[in-house]
């Protein structure tokens, strides 16, 4: 995920969630390094799926799909 995908995670979970999560720059510097190294359709496919059976925004850790590292033999 690139920087700009990293801060659309972020702006989509403010929309879907916009009385309960409010964006910060200082969430975003916190959040976006992290976001970085997930992959970003897996991690808004995961946040569409969240959203749909869930009243409160998802922390991190539930919408994070990392790439799969490549095994070298």
């Amino acid at each position: 995920m690139d920087r700009r995908e990293a801060v659309e995670v972020l702006k989509t979970i403010s929309e879907l969630y916009p009385t309960k999560f409010e964006m910060t720059e200082r969430k975003a510097r916190v959040l976006v390094p992290e976001l970085l190294k997930m992959d970003y359709s897996a991690v808004m496919s995961r946040l569409a799926n969240y959203a749909i059976g869930h009243p409160f925004p998802p922390t991190i850790s539930e919408i994070a799909v990392y790439p799969r590292k490549k095994m070298s033999i």
